[in-house]
């Protein structure tokens, strides 16, 4: 198999990906005939490929995002078989080099002891490698912005970090500056103590307000502290109030796991990207959460990782 990267696919555009296979459609009549309800843009499929669309900051999703959020450098790859039968709506990844894995990447710096150069070095990385985002605490985000300007990575922020304790009115200004000063995403830690008492209509409120500044929003739900139940009910709460995604983890109290990868995938029915976040050291890992159904990779050790990557080229 081979993987293709496109951008801005229009309809029209079937010969937008080269190589091996026939041309036999544009995704959205290639399968059935009808509008495919996972992705709302057209994209060129061949016979026997994977293909990756890279959503560009412009671009919407209808169903995947009622809020209408634009989702920056997401990343969705679909296989059609030699049949030109569907075998998996989500990520094949057979061999490491099929996934354009730095597209996948948060490049993180959340140490509390990160100074002005740890950060420009932090970009500079991203940078290089095209990750989709450097991601730092809000104090960092205007020199982030100012260096990476007009360059492929955007800068994410995180909201209410670690601990999501704060009241949501600090949460809300903290949010509206990293806004104001140049943040894409927001990365934002939910309060788990209104969702161990099931205070639902809190936690709305709270992210529902940060939803409305209109930059996309991640979800930290915590997992590793979470029953399967609570990873629920608070999954359901982060959808109906706008956000982007679903991210799994601060890293502090534990890491990403296949299994709530899964999970996640399964209760938001690709409605929202997923974020698989903490612990991801090696890029069998890395792979594993993709294939799962990570649609974005939180990590300090990203540049480590695409190291691993260019030792099995």
């Amino acid at each position: 198999m081979a993987c293709f990267k496109l951008s801005q696919i229009k309809s029209s555009e079937k010969e937008a990906c080269a190589g091996e296979g026939e041309v036999i459609a544009t995704y959205k009549t290639a399968v059935s005939g009808e509008a495919n309800t996972s992705l709302q843009h057209s994209v060129a499929l061949r016979i026997g490929c994977t293909v990756e669309h890279e959503f560009q900051p412009s671009e919407r999703f209808s169903e995947q995002n009622p809020s209408g959020s634009s989702l920056r450098n997401t990343n969705f790859c679909i296989f059609i078989d030699k049949s030109g039968k569907e075998s998996n709506a989500s990520f094949m990844a057979d061999q490491h080099s099929e996934i354009d894995l730095a597209g996948f990447i948060d490049h993180a710096l959340l140490s509390p002891t990160a100074t002005p150069e740890d950060v420009s070095r932090c970009c500079a990385e991203a940078d290089r490698y095209k990750f989709a985002t450097v991601c730092v605490y809000p104090g960092h985000v205007k020199q982030a912005v100012e260096i990476l300007l007009n360059k492929f990575s955007g800068v994410c922020t995180v909201i209410g970090f670690p601990a999501g304790a704060t009241t949501s009115g600090v949460k809300l200004y903290e949010a509206q500056e990293a806004v104001e000063n140049g943040a894409d995403e927001l990365d934002v830690v939910i309060n788990l103590g209104w969702l161990k008492v099931g205070k639902t209509n809190e936690m709305h409120r709270e992210l529902a307000e940060i939803c409305e500044l209109g930059q996309p929003v991640k979800a930290i739900l915590e997992t590793a502290l979470l029953t399967d139940d609570e990873k629920k009910l608070a999954a359901d709460v982060c959808l109906d109030a706008g956000v982007a995604y679903l991210k799994t983890s601060t890293g502090w109290f534990g890491g990403a796991t296949v299994e709530d990868v899964k999970l996640l995938k399964q209760i938001t029915k690709d409605r929202v990207g997923i974020k698989a976040s903490g612990g991801i050291r090696t890029i069998d890992q890395a792979i594993d959460l993709i294939v799962a159904g990570a649609t974005r990779l939180g990590t300090s050790r990203s540049v480590e990782l695409m190291r691993q990557r260019d030792t099995l080229e």
